[in-house]
């Protein structure tokens, strides 16, 4: 199930709110931290903690954030599991430095640099 903007519209959002300002992974976190509890407030219909906490347990959500689900194991309670990260380096390129992914192999752009140069 999808909630909230689309990635180009959250960015389009956050540029116009803060004077062009370019959303860090950071702020967009936060952002989608915010859709993540609204969706559980409406799916439990009702702010008990209780019952918003049922309602995170048993999402799965997909967002301009990626895809989320968290882990009800008692080992890793409350742990992202529906998606993966990537891993992202700054590294010097032929236009200065420029954001690399660096991890998982698939989906990698460059390789990771260790140790920094």
């Amino acid at each position: 199930e999808w909630f909230g903007p689309l990635g180009e519209e959250f960015v389009s959002a956050y540029e116009a709110a803060y004077d062009g300002e370019e959303p860090s992974y950071h702020s967009a976190g936060g952002y989608a931290a915010g859709l993540i509890l609204q969706q559980a407030i409406i799916a439990a219909d009702s702010t008990d903690p209780a019952a918003v906490k049922a309602a995170l347990d048993a999402m799965d959500l997909l967002t301009f954030f990626g895809h989320i689900k968290f882990d009800t194991t008692a080992e890793a309670h409350g742990l992202q599991i529906g998606h993966s990260m990537v891993y992202i380096q700054w590294q010097e390129g032929a236009d200065g430095l420029a954001k690399q992914v660096v991890w998982p192999a698939e989906g990698a752009t460059a390789d990771t640099l260790f140790p920094l140069p």
